[in-house]
């Protein structure tokens, strides 16, 4: 896919010939960009790619940034599926967590991409965002997190 943007980006800019070498050397940039991260998510190494996006937030092509948003988002649901019923909740919410932090900042970027609006949507039912209750007057914690269950889809108490 990195190859293919890349291929398009110079493929546009040299048929149009409307673009001066500082735009080609920009698209090609934003692209080899792109191929890093995607190239560091394949090495399992999450925090390269996410230096990379961070990098890419300088450049004025937000649209590469969102597709390496979206790609670590899904590196990090890969990751988080397979161990979801087999390990403890503590252990899979972070990585759900920042996958659904990935997709936000993607759908920031650009709020057509359905997949990711999809994947987010998924990753929101696998694992809520709880706020903080108000406690009430003469309540405990341990009372009031009674009231929570740490698991989705796990009912705590009686109907």
């Amino acid at each position: 896919m990195a190859e293919a943007l890349a291929s398009t980006a110079l493929v546009l800019c040299l048929g149009f010939g409307t673009f001066s070498g500082g735009e080609l050397y920009r698209a090609h940039r934003i692209a080899n960009l792109l191929q890093l991260g995607r190239k560091a998510l394949a090495q399992n190494r999450p925090e390269a790619a996410q230096d990379i996006a961070d990098r890419m937030a300088t450049d004025e092509d937000e649209a590469a940034r969102a597709v390496l948003l979206y790609d670590i988002g899904n590196y990090m649901m890969r990751r988080a599926l397979p161990i979801y019923f087999t390990r403890p909740m503590r252990e899979v919410a972070p990585l759900i967590r920042v996958a659904k932090a990935e997709y936000r900042q993607a759908l920031q970027i650009d709020p057509q991409n359905w997949d990711a609006r999809f994947n987010l949507d998924v990753a929101e039912s696998l694992v809520r965002e709880v706020e903080n209750p108000v406690p009430k007057s003469g309540s405990t914690m341990a009372q009031d997190k009674a009231t929570i269950p740490d698991e989705p889809g796990v009912p705590n108490g009686m109907p």
